[in-house]
């Protein structure tokens, strides 16, 4: 389950200016509305800074329909279900990602569930069934903020195996 959150959008591959849906740019960010007293600080301001955002995209699997695949799955595909569930979900967020990017948009993908789940699932009547896995905002690249190589401490040769290849 996706649910896209975008108003006032103003990139022109976003249809102008016009909204989409009624839900506030990056739909997580009210900090007075989502993060409890108890995480008020540095989590608080890194959210509070995703509301110059174009948008949200919240990434859902329902757990009842999982239950569901469970059973019906028998003993082997029931015990995948949730696996499976987990890489689907994992799937869209990089289809996602990829698509705004190629549009010219920036995105980051955050996880800062539980910690918001009850109040976006009560600020937007989201079924109970459904369990949020991360949260995708997207908008104008900051500059400053371009994506820099990362010092990797395994090496590719023993992160990535080649079978049945000619070396």
């Amino acid at each position: 389950m996706i649910s896209l959150a975008i108003e006032d959008a103003q990139h022109p591959s976003l249809g102008g200016s016009a909204p989409l849906l009624s839900m506030p740019p990056a739909a997580f960010a009210s900090t007075t509305l989502l993060i409890p007293l108890s995480y008020n600080g540095s989590t608080s301001q890194k959210i509070a800074g995703f509301r110059a955002a174009y948008g949200s995209i919240l990434f859902w699997d329902d757990a009842l329909l999982v239950d569901s695949l469970k059973i019906k799955g028998g003993d082997f595909h029931g015990s995948k279900a949730e696996e499976w569930t987990h890489q689907s979900n994992g799937m869209h967020q990089y289809y996602m990602w990829t698509a705004l990017e190629a549009l010219g948009l920036s995105a980051n993908l955050q996880h800062y569930n539980p910690l918001i789940d009850a109040k976006v699932k009560e600020q937007w009547d989201i079924p109970t069934t459904w369990v949020l896995r991360s949260q995708l905002v997207f908008g104008s690249r900051i500059k400053g903020t371009e994506t820099k190589e990362k010092n990797q401490h395994v090496s590719m040769d023993i992160r990535l195996g080649v079978f049945g290849a000619d070396n």
